[in-house]
């Protein structure tokens, strides 16, 4: 997997980097094979995030483009597990993971 130390500390670095005066989310895209990626992302104004639909989308489809054939049924490990991730030839993508509660609260009256 992808460090911890380097998707905080380069995470942390590059949102608030002088390029990005509005911030960045940052994601780490590692293609093991045409099978595994992993993924480790840092979202602006939220720190390290387990899983993102969107970025597991996105990691699938650069990963199709290095490896010169569309995502299949398969997509990005994260912290927060796995998301299945397919390129229909309409272009379409569908994202398959499970979800999960991590807060819960209420905003005052």
């Amino acid at each position: 997997m992808i460090s911890i130390s380097t998707g905080v500390t380069i995470g942390r670095a590059m949102e608030t980097h002088e390029k990005f005066p509005e911030r960045a989310n940052i994601v780490f895209v590692k293609v093991i094979d045409r099978e595994n990626i992993e993924i480790r992302i840092w979202e602006r104004g939220a720190g390290e995030t387990a899983a993102s639909g969107t970025c597991s989308s996105g990691a699938a489809v650069l990963s199709a483009f290095t490896a010169e054939n569309r995502a299949q049924g398969h997509g990005p490990t994260a912290e927060g597990g796995a998301t299945e991730v397919l390129w229909r030839d309409d272009d379409d993508i569908v994202i398959t993971g499970s979800a999960a509660f991590i807060y819960c609260g209420e905003w005052p009256a």
